[in-house]
């Protein structure tokens, strides 16, 4: 059996980075919690030191799988893939509140 190459390349999707929506601003306290207004509603929304760390970096440009290493600690990979789903919800629900939108 003859193996050919295939002319089709496979392709990682683009790094999904986040920013936060015009009308939403973000202040960070000295404990490491956080709040999120939106300018629109006047709701604020409080971030715990965590949560508040993972919008910030990644809004800053950094990939869900590198905050996650980087919270879980090195080789910890059991640890790195809950916080991965973990970080993938918290982004889900702050575009549902309309937080923050994805851009590639």
């Amino acid at each position: 059996m003859a193996v050919r190459q295939s002319r089709y390349l496979l392709r990682r999707s683009p790094m999904t980075h986040i920013r936060l929506r015009n009308n939403v601003h973000h202040t960070s306290f000295e404990d490491g919690t956080g709040v999120l207004l939106d300018g629109r509603s006047g709701t604020y929304w409080q971030l715990n030191a965590t949560a508040n760390r993972v919008l910030a970096e990644r809004t800053s440009g950094k990939s869900t799988e590198q905050v996650a290493h980087e919270i879980a600690g090195p080789g910890n990979s059991e640890l790195s893939s809950i916080v991965r789903d973990d970080i993938r919800s918290l982004v889900g629900q702050l575009v549902s509140a309309k937080l923050v939108e994805r851009c590639a």
